[in-house]
């Protein structure tokens, strides 16, 4: 019975991604289901602008098999969730001026929020250092979290939606309240929210599925930042000099989120941080789809 169901399960949610509807999104948190299915427009821009292809995605030397030879570079990948929202606008600023590439993880209500918001959606687009992934369209029905990756079907539509109405040029996933990886050569899911069954049906679907290594942690109702850059910092290179702590050895994903940085002095905080860690050359800043088993989720725009 068990089978039967899964298969039932399965059958639901190939149904609702290819008899989905094309009609454009709102600003509404819908429940997942009945949405568009991926197609060839997502490899079109958002709101029919060009995007620049990211000229960072070349990796270093490769091996015959295609692989990317170790140049014993340390490989530091800013990754900032939850945009565009008004912290947004200080992470665009500080990360042109500080000159590295980062990789945001948007959500589809934030990206239909405010006028704002839809001007730093924009904006954020038009930078080749910068690459723009999925984090969903509702972030997890609005961070109903347990509920969420218990509707298998609602849950995988949610991330489709997201792709489909944001039209990234990239097939990269990461999921709300969950450190979970889905990559070729990566697998990891602490059991939590019973979320294994979704993650598993989009990397089935062509999704790669990112997690981080570290966090640079803040205060819920405050949204202040907790570490300071020196104590994030001295965490960050313990890590490289342990193997053992890093998914993939030389290769940290550090997680942050947009909302922090709107504070004038966590924003400060973030260019220390920056300018501290530019200053050790045996460190490279990359973007996500450059991490080990992504760069195939990276397709430039025609």
């Amino acid at each position: 019975m068990k089978h039967i169901r899964l298969i039932s399960i399965l059958i639901v949610v190939t149904s609702n991604l290819y008899f989905g509807c094309t009609q454009k999104p709102t600003s509404k948190a819908g429940t997942g289901s009945g949405e568009a299915k991926v197609s060839a427009e997502t490899e079109k821009s958002a709101g029919g602008e060009k995007k620049i292809p990211n000229p960072l995605i070349t990796l270093g030397k490769l091996d015959s098999a295609g692989n990317e030879i170790d140049n014993g570079k340390k490989k530091l990948y800013l990754t900032f969730d939850d945009g565009p929202n008004a912290g947004t606008r200080n992470v665009i600023d500080i990360l042109n001026a500080q000159k590295v590439p980062a990789t945001f993880y948007m959500i589809g209500l934030h990206r239909y929020g405010s006028p704002l918001q839809q001007a730093l959606w924009k904006e954020v687009n038009t930078y080749p250092q910068f690459e723009i992934t999925n984090h969903s369209f509702t972030h997890a029905y609005r961070n109903k979290f347990e509920s969420f990756y218990k509707d298998l079907p609602g849950a995988v539509s949610d991330f489709v939606r997201n792709q489909d109405s944001l039209k990234f040029n990239n097939r990269i996933i990461r999921a709300p309240g969950s450190n979970v990886w889905r990559l070729q050569s990566t697998y990891i899911d602490p059991k939590f929210f019973l979320r294994t069954q979704v993650m598993d049906s989009l990397y089935k679907l062509g999704y790669y599925i990112t997690g981080w290594d570290n966090e640079w942690s803040y205060i819920g109702k405050t949204q202040k930042a907790i570490e300071t850059p020196d104590k994030l910092i001295s965490a960050i290179n313990y890590q490289f000099a342990n193997p053992s702590k890093l998914n993939k050895p030389n290769h940290l994903v550090l997680l942050a989120h947009d909302m922090v940085y709107k504070d004038s002095t966590d924003a400060g905080w973030l260019t220390e941080f920056i300018t501290k860690l530019k200053q050790d050359t045996a460190i490279e800043f990359r973007v996500i789809s450059q991490y080990p088993g992504a760069a195939k989720a990276f397709t430039p725009n025609k």
